[in-house]
C-alpha cells in the first residue's frame, strides 16, 4: 500500500479470529469490526453540510481502501445514496 494509500492501519479481529470471513462464521458481528474504526471518525462540534460529509466520507474510504479515482467518487455517492434511503420509501434507478 507504500504510494496508495495515506496511512494503513492493521484490524485485529476479535477472539483470535484470523479474519473478517472467519469471525462473521464462528458467530461474530460485523459491529465487533466496525466499532472501532467508528469511534476514530466521530466528530465534536457543529452538524457539517453535505459537500464535508462527502469529503470526510471519501477520506474515510482512502485510509482503508485503494480504488481509482472514480471508484471513490462512486462508492461515495453510494455510501450518500443508501444513507438517504432512511428518509424515503422509493430510490429511483437510472437507467
Amino acid at each position: 500500500m507504500e504510494g496508495v494509500a495515506a496511512e494503513v492501519d492493521l484490524l485485529v479481529c476479535p477472539n483470535g479470529h484470523k479474519d473478517v470471513t472467519d469471525h462473521l462464521r464462528a458467530g461474530g458481528h460485523l459491529d465487533e469490526l466496525v466499532a472501532p474504526c467508528a469511534q476514530e471518525v466521530q466528530a465534536d462540534g457543529p452538524p457539517l453540510g453535505l459537500a464535508e460529509i462527502l469529503d470526510t466520507t471519501e477520506a474515510f474510504f482512502r485510509r482503508y481502501v485503494a480504488l481509482s479515482e472514480a471508484q471513490y467518487v462512486a462508492v461515495v455517492l453510494w455510501v450518500a445514496h443508501a444513507h438517504a434511503l432512511d428518509a424515503t420509501a422509493t430510490t429511483r434507478i437510472c437507467t
